[in-house]
């Protein structure tokens, strides 16, 4: 009897055992199903193609409006750029001799084709102050039309920072990097972010500047490219994953249909798509203001190193960029040489970005502003022999590094923000960005009374951008983050 009850006891143990088991196996088969079901944005965006037609279109589009965009910042170098000029106030003397009643006789053949001529000297002899201008008339900038040499210079500057405060361009600055990043995955980002569009529309530009010379056309031309730019928002669609987190599902559908027609792929059911999005920017229909980046503990710890990133980011491209007129040789050539240098340096940060991360590819970049700062800043101050080349050289090898830098760090932010809060951190770094273009020239000007300045200036914000670059997480390979939270690590998964 006793051997009966154990057995039954031990059926019904195994009875238990096994409906648990297939219980067990039911929920895992539910959950599988659930996670296939629901898809997260970067999934859809694999299936429709990751990066096909659409996006490859859309990429053109956006990067030939920066072509007005870096006509109209890049022209201040040559707006600013100081002809040749001398106080006509002095006579130009070629030989001076005596005549029978001891008056000077000036001999004044072919004077202008000599250095001497060109005096470049704000007092005259008795120490009074110049009061008329005379500037060689091959070429024809704002500082020739409006006598900004001695004592009206800082002028120059000022304008020129006044320009960089502009709102037109900062507009585009300030989305177009988004645009493209949440159209594409990890792979893709940092080559459609960082493609060297504005080393290519700046060479363009010193062309076109070399044959003008004329301020006025130069104007007159970067303002029908502008107007032509504007038209181009009329192809450029909206992001689709922001009309689903607005509630916009007709509009989201059909970009999501043309996304299908170009990539030549079949999207998922368009209900899944937008419980995909709207789970994930379940938070984006709020409106955040800046102090969100401030308030919020995660946003604060990205926010702070990448201000300090940005702002010199700003101030090191157009400080440099302001000061090429200093430079010895031709001022053509040498505007060409700085643009053109940042061709390879774009592409090989692009590259590096995909190899040893966004992070490392921007500290690398600083480092190079670091070296080729403190050389020029030095070669300057002492002034050394072959100081021309020499400054020349190294100033170069700043560029080439803070044109590196704009790739990597432009790739982390989009990267590195929530979705909800994507455009706004974005927006704010691009101002202070603005803002160090603000200050750039200001350094040139001030490279008159302190030889350089500029690079010394240069060297130390490269050193403390360096390190707080090193305070940044690595997102190379990894999936956007949508919601807002304090731990956004964790929310992360490779692709």
């Amino acid at each position: 009897m006793e051997n009966t009850h154990n057995n039954c006891e031990y059926q019904h143990e195994d009875v238990e055992m096994t409906l648990v088991s297939s219980k067990g196996d039911n929920i895992d088969q539910e959950t599988s199903a659930k996670q296939k079901d629901n898809l997260r944005p970067d999934d859809v965006l694999q299936r429709l193609g990751g990066c096909g037609l659409f996006q490859v279109l859309l990429c053109l589009v956006v990067h030939c409006m920066k072509l007005a965009v870096a006509w109209g910042m890049g022209s201040n170098s040559f707006f600013a750029f100081v002809p040749r000029w001398r106080c006509s106030d002095i006579l130009p003397v070629e030989n001076v001799t005596s005549g029978l009643n001891n008056d000077l006789v000036y001999h004044n053949a072919n004077l202008t084709s000599t250095t001497e001529y060109w005096n470049q000297k704000c007092q005259l002899p008795t120490g009074e102050k110049c009061q008329n201008f005379e500037f060689e008339d091959s070429i024809h900038t704002i500082v020739s039309r409006f006598n900004l040499v001695c004592d009206k210079s800082w002028v120059t500057a000022s304008i020129i920072s006044m320009q960089m405060a502009g709102i037109g361009s900062a507009f585009y600055l300030s989305i177009y990097c988004i645009l493209q990043g949440e159209y594409v995955l990890s792979k893709w980002r940092s080559t459609v972010i960082g493609l060297p569009t504005w080393a290519i529309s700046m060479c363009v530009f010193t062309l076109f500047a070399w044959l003008i010379q004329d301020w006025r056309w130069v104007t007159l031309i970067i303002s029908l490219g502008a107007l032509t730019s504007l038209t181009a928002w009329c192809f450029i669609p909206e992001s689709f994953r922001w009309l689903v987190a607005r509630d916009r599902f007709n509009e989201a559908r059909q970009v999501v249909r043309r996304l299908e027609k170009l990539n030549r792929r079949t999207a998922p059911e368009f209900d899944k798509i937008v419980q995909a999005f709207s789970e994930e920017t379940a938070q984006s229909s709020e409106n955040y203001s800046v102090l969100v980046l401030f308030r919020n503990k995660s946003l604060l710890k990205i926010t702070l190193p990448l201000m300090t990133g940005w702002l010199s980011l700003g101030l090191i491209s157009y400080g440099i960029g302001f000061g090429v007129k200093k430079f010895s040789g031709n001022f053509f050539f040498n505007l060409f040489l700085f643009s053109i240098l940042s061709i390879p340096s774009k592409a090989i940060a692009m590259y590096l970005q995909n190899v040893i991360g966004r992070k490392y590819t921007a500290v690398i970049a600083f480092m190079i502003c670091l070296i080729g700062g403190c050389v020029v800043g030095i070669i300057q101050y002492v002034d050394t022999p072959n100081k021309g080349a020499l400054s020349n050289g190294f100033a170069l090898a700043a560029s080439a590094g803070v044109d590196a830098a704009w790739g990597p760090m432009q790739t982390l932010t989009v990267e590195l923000y929530p979705t909800v809060a994507r455009t706004t951190g974005f927006g704010f770094l691009s101002v202070l960005a603005r803002l160090g273009a603000v200050i750039g020239p200001q350094f040139v000007y001030l490279e008159d009374y302190v030889p350089g300045l500029l690079y010394f200036v240069v060297a130390g914000i490269s050193a403390v951008s360096l390190c707080c670059v090193l305070c940044l997480p690595e997102t190379m390979n990894t999936t956007l983050v949508d919601k807002l939270s304090e731990n956004e690590g964790k929310q992360r998964r490779k692709e």
